[in-house]
């Protein structure tokens, strides 16, 4: 069972509970810029990245995790997401997704 604890920003970067550590004054500029790099990802693969990240909180053991991960980039390489990014990138353009 976890219990509660409070982590300064300093700790949590030592640790690896966060990859940055800013300013305050920064923060929405970095947020704003992350979300930017997020949105040049297929669609599909954002939601199933998400879900990962969610199911490997709960997910018992790593393989198992890495197993469901595996699954994932399969069932990703199948998309019309992945087609397209693949037409953009020969076609010396970005990609145009659907929703």
């Amino acid at each position: 069972m976890l219990t509660g604890r409070l982590f300064d920003a300093d700790e949590a970067y030592r640790i690896g509970l966060v990859t940055e550590v800013l300013p305050g004054d920064t923060l929405l500029d970095a947020a704003y810029a992350k979300a930017g790099e997020i949105m040049l990802n297929t669609p599909l693969g954002v939601a199933l990245t998400k879900e990962g990240m969610w199911s490997a909180l709960e997910i018992p053991g790593m393989q198992a995790a890495i197993d469901m991960e595996n699954r994932q980039q399969i069932m990703a390489s199948f998309s019309d997401d992945y087609q397209e990014t693949r037409r953009a990138k020969s076609e010396g353009r970005p990609p145009r997704y659907q929703a």
